[in-house]
């Protein structure tokens, strides 16, 4: 060993709070139990320091005795890392710190620029986005129809999860790309939780792990996250790209799905909810939840054609979705700083609605086509981009505000989705652990469900059972897709309900923040430079 590396390594180490690797970061209450930011410290140096020794010839592993420092909590022996699993999808060299600092390409809005921001981008948007160019589709058969995963992986004791779930979708005619954040999660750990690494590795050339800066929720460089993704994606050939969580799993087999999605080849799978809508009448509701019944109802289908969807002398209005009712300007720019509300800057959402343009959001979990993916990723959406980057909750904005916009759009929403729950008398905005006892609702309606969210695999194991023995029954053909004459809907942008799916009644606002008004999510890095 040699001497003079012993302090690089010490001061090296990487400084994380245990409360970094929440599943929700938002809760009041640090994980202790889910603090993996020592594990994942050894893991990088384990690769650091055999790379440098291997390069200058010198024995590939460190004993536990030459480590000892008071900023290592427990020894540990660094062999020399397994080689990288090849992939074809060539992404690109590793993001430098630089290039994740600014997106290139992305949104970067300063406080003192924002007024001008939005002029120029509300101008813009209200002139008009581009008009849908109405690709034509080819007609597939669902052998023939390939997807692309899109998953976002942060927490280390929810990699055993992954992995199953991995395991159920696996296909070698599909394409995984995992995003891993590197502020809470050593990509070197999710590829051996994936089998890419270690001394069992398979070779997977469609998988590939990919390094992606931090990134809170809520706030605009989350989704540059996600547009990044899909536009790498976009270099290979698919007809859906899901994007998934790491507490995600699928409620059918993969064949199952893949047929739905084959007879939907031009459907979005995204749960609009409206900003702006009128109430509908006793009769147009069903109870998703009974525990919701006296807080939530929830509209049968917000997307069917009703030429009555708004009568006449019907008030439209406000969903209660929380984040419509913060209406501070948000400034953001990358890591450069953290996303901050800008004082005296509101954001102009009568005005939009006023002149037409329609507000609304969703999950961030969804399923898009190639076409909408492409359409996204376009330059012509720069303007958009900045408009939508400038209100919090962008990330749940973006997807459903696109598609009720986007001049002459051709294609559907499927009713299709995910199932997931809500406790009303949470103030959080991360969803239940689903346990067995959510099996019965979900079960009565399936053929409705692709994936629930959120599971845990020890407080959901009995779910996970129940719902593993019905894929099975799916995979060796003893269940058939029962398809849905309305599975997939037209676009209506008449649609009336305030809900699409059962959520809880919005938290109490958070106590004002001190200048420069910082929002209250992590710090953000937007940028996914491959």
């Amino acid at each position: 060993m040699l001497p003079w590396l012993l302090p690089l390594l010490v001061f090296s180490m990487p400084s994380e709070r245990c409360d970094d690797h929440c599943p929700d970061p938002h809760m009041a209450t640090p994980c202790v139990s889910t603090c993996n930011a020592d594990e994942d410290a050894l893991h990088l140096l384990q690769q650091d320091v055999s790379r440098f020794l291997l390069g200058v010839g010198k024995t590939s592993h460190l004993h536990s005795d030459s480590l000892s420092s008071t900023s290592m909590k427990r020894s540990a022996t660094f062999p020399a890392p397994a080689p990288l699993a090849k992939s074809s999808l060539e992404f690109g060299s590793k993001p430098s710190s630089s290039a994740s600092n600014v997106p290139a390409g992305g949104v970067c809005i300063h406080p003192e620029d924002l007024e001008t921001v939005l002029h120029e981008s509300m101008q813009a948007v209200l002139s008009g986005l581009p008009p849908w160019p109405d690709p034509k589709t080819r007609s597939t058969t669902p052998s023939s129809v390939k997807l692309a995963f899109l998953v976002q992986v942060s927490v280390a004791s929810s990699l055993h999860l992954m992995r199953r779930t991995f395991d159920k979708l696996y296909s070698p005619g599909d394409i995984f790309l995992y995003l891993v954040d590197v502020q809470r999660l050593s990509p070197a750990r999710v590829r051996q939780a994936l089998g890419l690494e270690g001394p069992h590795q398979r070779y997977l050339p469609n998988v590939h792990v990919q390094e992606a800066p931090h990134a809170g929720y809520y706030y605009w460089p989350r989704v540059q996250i996600v547009l990044d993704g899909i536009a790498k994606l976009l270099e290979r050939e698919w007809d859906f790209v899901l994007h998934l969580s790491e507490t995600d799993y699928p409620v059918h087999s993969l064949t199952w799905i893949r047929d739905a999605l084959a007879r939907q080849r031009n459907s979005n799978f995204i749960p609009i909810i409206k900003k702006k809508c009128a109430p509908l009448l006793a009769e147009a509701f069903q109870w998703e939840d009974a525990s919701l019944k006296s807080r939530v109802r929830h509209p049968i289908d917000s997307n069917t054609d009703h030429e009555d969807a708004a009568p006449t002398g019907r008030r439209a209005v406000d969903d209660d979705w929380y984040w419509w009712s913060i209406d501070s300007a948000v400034a953001s720019c990358g890591g450069r700083f953290e996303p901050s509300q800008v004082k005296d800057a509101r954001f102009p959402a009568h005005d939009l609605e006023s002149r037409g343009f329609i507000l609304a959001h969703s999950t961030e979990w969804v399923v898009l086509t190639r076409e909408l993916a492409q359409y996204a990723t376009s330059p012509g959406l720069m303007h958009f981009q900045r408009l939508v980057a400038l209100h919090a909750g962008a990330d749940e904005i973006f997807w459903p505000t696109l598609v009720l916009n986007i001049p002459n759009f051709t294609q559907k929403i499927s009713r299709q989705g995910w199932y997931i729950r809500w406790d009303p008398s949470s103030t959080g905005h991360s969803p239940v652990v689903l346990t067995e006892a959510h099996w019965k609702d979900i079960v009565e309606q399936r053929e409705m469900y692709l994936f629930v969210r959120k599971v845990d695999e020890a407080a959901s194991d009995a779910l996970l059972r129940r719902i593993d023995s019905e894929t099975d029954a799916e995979s060796s053909g003893l269940i058939q897709v029962n398809a849905s004459s309305d599975w997939d809907l037209p676009l209506d942008h008449r649609a009336a309900g305030c809900t699409h799916i059962a959520r809880p009644v919005a938290p109490e606002a958070p106590a004002p923040l001190p200048p420069p008004y910082y929002a209250p999510a992590p710090p953000a890095v937007s940028a996914l430079s491959l």
